[in-house]
């Protein structure tokens, strides 16, 4: 579009025994919409494509239903479509499905065994470092449970730190990559259009790594402690 005007090039072919072709450039008013990816490139109105001697014909149709349509309705337009034309079918639009979440998941999953074995071995560490400590708490009148507490608090401590460490260590490789990529050139998705990358952060994956991770880790310490304080008796 240059000065608000697209010059369409109209090609017409004859009938006759030349087959001639003759091409035409008209100008017409036109406006650019920034839609994002289509494979709609020009929508024409119904008057000019009159006024260009063209014949439209009807390639397909948009309808918004009430409800998503059920498997005997989506049958039933199907026969209703074939008896029309073989060539007719329906496509019912049910919106984007992540068909690689698992495989997300499954890279939670292994993260999670990783990092809550690492916390417990941390942990229990961190626990026969203390034992002294806890003595003096025993000592002093501490609850019984003070052990246990205090064992879920470094395991928690311990796995909401390296779990959010590797939440950021992972991000800021990706969002480099692709503000990169995206100030360099554009990409071209194979359908005829070319795309830019979007950072979009899979939240379901970072919560269940920066939260559910630590929570988890936080209960296996709890159970895996004992409630009872160390003590030390002098012997005579």
């Amino acid at each position: 579009v240059h000065n608000g005007r697209l010059a369409l090039d109209v090609s017409t072919t004859s009938n006759d025994a030349n087959g001639t072709t003759t091409d035409r450039i008209t100008k017409v008013p036109a406006v650019v919409v920034e839609v994002g990816p289509s494979f709609v490139q020009t929508v024409l109105p119904p008057a000019l494509v009159s006024r260009l001697g063209l014949t439209p014909r009807v390639y397909g149709l948009l309808a918004a239903t009430a409800h998503r349509p059920t498997e005997h309705e989506r049958q039933a337009a199907d026969g209703a479509l074939g008896k029309l034309d073989p060539d007719l079918k329906l496509d019912v639009e049910t919106g984007f499905h992540n068909s690689k979440l698992w495989m997300m998941l499954m890279l939670v999953g292994a993260a999670a065994v990783i990092a809550i074995g690492a916390t417990m071995i941390a942990t229990a560490l961190s626990n026969v470092d203390s034992r002294p400590d806890l003595t003096t708490l025993g000592a002093v009148g501490a609850a019984p449970r003070t052990r246990r507490l205090l064992s879920m608090s470094r395991a928690g401590v311990i796995a909401a730190i390296g779990t959010l460490l590797g939440a950021l260590a992972g991000f800021v490789p990706s969002f480099a990559w692709i503000h990169s990529q995206r100030s360099s050139s554009l990409l071209y998705n194979g359908g005829g259009a070319t795309v830019r990358l979007h950072f979009i952060v899979p939240w379901l994956p970072f919560v269940l790594t920066v939260v559910v991770v630590p929570i988890v880790a936080m209960l296996i310490a709890g159970l895996l402690s004992r409630s009872r304080l160390p003590s030390e008796r002098a012997a005579d």
